[in-house]
């Protein structure tokens, strides 16, 4: 994996009138261990300790529950639901019956993007892309513990020391990009947060080439677009963002 190029600093000071997490995460009813977004704000899913699925309902302003278990749970930009249950096993949301439909394979890590982009990591931290006309998972060069993907394939990852990887597909490469985070999430529009070892919140400023401090403290972090950031702290309580 080579360098990302001029890409400078990284994690450097709260941006400037960012609001804190008191006045720009409003906490929601319920408790989860992982939540997932979309980028059409009606598009929220999460599990919690016990595997159950749920998703937000607006208009009754609550998480209801779906059938199934899921250990992992990720929605692409686009409204797709990906999940793993507790044996690795794959599953793809299937809105008109309303059910999870297994997928051959076996993954520890998915992450579903925009136009159907769904990539994933075993247990090995091996990386693989989705292709849809052979119905298989396949094979990307590298090794990452952690991976997110948005809009036009735009897809990052971690690896096992926490540094920061985008997919460049001009050669089928990950690159390097400056610092060090534990969670990453990426939306729509190319929204990219991340959260390191002390719960701190980053936001990726693309115009300075990099991640920016924003007030507040979280353990999980789901992005669909700039008004779709949900999070979770360390006691469960859900958080959505107010831009």
């Amino acid at each position: 994996m080579k360098a990302f190029g001029t890409l400078m600093a990284c994690l450097a000071i709260a941006l400037p009138g960012m609001p804190s997490l008191a006045s720009g995460f409003e906490q929601q009813p319920g408790l989860l261990t992982q939540i997932a977004v979309g980028q059409n704000v009606s598009e929220v899913w999460g599990l919690n300790a016990h595997d159950d699925i749920y998703r937000f309902n607006f208009a009754a302003g609550q998480f209801e529950q779906i059938p199934g278990l899921l250990s992992t749970i990720c929605v692409s930009p686009d409204g797709d639901v990906w999940g793993l249950n507790a044996s690795h096993q794959i599953y793809f949301f299937n809105s008109g019956t309303w059910q999870f439909v297994q997928v051959p394979g076996s993954l520890t890590k998915i992450a579903a993007g925009a136009n159907a982009e769904v990539w994933g990591l075993n247990a090995k931290n091996d990386i693989y892309r989705y292709d849809w006309t052979s119905g298989k998972f396949e094979q990307v060069p590298g090794l990452l513990t952690s991976i997110s993907v948005g809009t036009y394939g735009d897809v990052w990852g971690l690896n096992a020391s926490h540094n920061i990887y985008h997919f460049n597909y001009s050669t089928w490469q990950f690159d390097q990009v400056p610092g060090l985070l534990i969670k990453l999430a990426v939306g729509a529009g190319g929204e990219v947060w991340g959260l390191n070892a002390h719960e701190d919140i980053y936001h990726f400023n693309y115009a300075l080439g990099a991640f920016q401090q924003v007030p507040g403290l979280l353990t999980r972090i789901a992005v669909g677009s700039s008004q779709n950031i949900w999070g979770l702290n360390a006691s469960g309580n859900i958080y959505e963002y107010q831009p």
